[in-house]
């Protein structure tokens, strides 16, 4: 490539240019760009995001860390469910998609949440 920027001489000057700002940032220290840096937050698609709030395979941190790069984005979790939140049809969950489904930009209403409560069994 270095045998081929003088026929560029843009390329030449951008190149220049970066390993002078890349010398800048390693002297004042700063921390190199991590992968999650460098995705674009898509702000014009409105997501809903449910979770588990006891999912053990995609836990409740990544939904968080996939949250923080959306712009509008609705973020419920729902205490005593695991990883197989969509397949039981709880009805606060399909009532709250359908909201969405219906107008995406209108925060689905989760008041429903509330009235979710963990059943333990106690064996003898």
């Amino acid at each position: 490539m270095q045998r081929s920027l003088h026929l560029v001489p843009r390329s030449r000057i951008i190149t220049e240019r970066a390993t002078e700002l890349k010398e800048i940032c390693d002297w004042l220290r700063v921390p190199p760009v991590t992968a999650a840096d460098k995705v674009v937050k898509l702000s014009f698609v409105p997501t809903l995001i449910v979770n588990g709030a006891h999912d053990p395979i995609t836990p409740p941190m990544w939904a968080k860390r996939t949250a923080a790069y959306l712009d509008q984005v609705y973020l419920e979790f729902f205490p005593g469910f695991g990883h197989v939140i969509l397949s039981t049809k709880n009805e606060c969950m399909t009532g709250m998609m359908k909201v969405f489904y219906d107008n995406p930009n209108q925060e689905p209403d989760n008041s429903c949440l509330d009235d979710l409560t963990i059943h333990w069994t106690l064996l003898d």
